[in-house]
């Protein structure tokens, strides 16, 4: 199996139909998600990473929340 850069919110809905989960059950970890971004941005702020690199991963949990539909 290739490995998958781009996951979307359909692929973790295809996931979670084959393993027969209750669409409320991922729906409430897609909301537990999205509550705990700001906290993830804070983690980054407060590391003891280069200024470039914050931005960098800042950017990178950004769009990669967007792609699953966070943002």
């Amino acid at each position: 199996m290739a490995k998958k850069k781009k996951l979307r919110r359909k692929d973790f809905e295809a996931s979670a139909e084959l393993f027969k989960m209750d669409k409320k059950v991922l729906d409430n970890i897609f909301k537990r998600m999205k509550k705990a971004l700001p906290k993830w941005h804070t983690f980054i702020e407060i590391s003891f990473l280069p200024e470039e690199m914050k931005q960098a991963y800042h950017e990178m949990l950004d769009k990669k929340a967007g792609q699953i539909g966070m943002m």
